[in-house]
């Protein structure tokens, strides 16, 4: 069957899901879909899936706002994460640098992630406001729009701690830190960027 576009439903592996996005996301053995609507949860992701939208970031929303963390946490596996936008996360408590880390997405999996059609806004956190990316860490990212986070301290768009990080059709605007309002690029991290702004 083609997939259904009532708002708020969630296939699990080509198959209706009744449950939460956290649910379908550990249920799942190789993707999530979702359909249109503003789900308030937040993600913990520690095995291989790829979660995308039917109908793109700007009509599914991944919403913490008052549930005090971040947004989307990838702690291990191949994560693929496209067509959502992720709001009002407050970060997840840090090791190295101490405070919390990550207002809308933190990745600590040293296996590959990718980042595609995505928004990441209106997040907070005292290291990368909108993502945070740690130690080993590979990502990338292609026409992401990472705008109007803050970071308490640094990396007010995206904070890297000795990562590596491409950057195709990034977009970084309206972003604050003390320093590195955009981005803040720390250890021996390894970051390339394509037609960025």
């Amino acid at each position: 069957d083609d997939p259904t576009d009532e708002e708020g439903l969630i296939s699990v592996d080509g198959v209706p899901f009744l449950g939460s996005v956290q649910d379908a996301v550990s249920a799942a053995s190789s993707s999530v879909l979702l359909c249109p609507g503003t789900y308030a949860e937040q993600l913990t992701i520690s095995n291989d899936v790829a979660l995308s939208s039917l109908n793109g970031a700007s009509e599914t929303i991944l919403d913490a706002t008052g549930l005090g963390g971040s947004v989307v946490d990838i702690q291990s596996g191949e994560v693929s994460l496209s067509g959502v936008t992720l709001y009002g996360g407050e970060g997840t408590a840090g090791v190295a640098p101490s405070g919390d880390v990550g207002g809308g997405l933190v990745v600590s999996s040293v296996d590959p992630v990718s980042l595609s059609d995505m928004i990441v806004m209106g997040n907070i956190a005292d290291y990368g406001g909108g993502i945070y990316l740690d130690e080993g860490t590979d990502v990338l990212a292609e026409d992401v729009e990472v705008s109007d986070n803050s970071a308490n301290e640094f990396g007010g768009g995206i904070f890297m701690e000795s990562a590596t990080f491409v950057g195709v059709n990034l977009l970084l605007q309206s972003n604050q830190g003390v320093t590195g309002g955009a981005l803040q690029v720390d250890g021996f991290s390894d970051l390339r960027l394509v037609d960025c702004e």
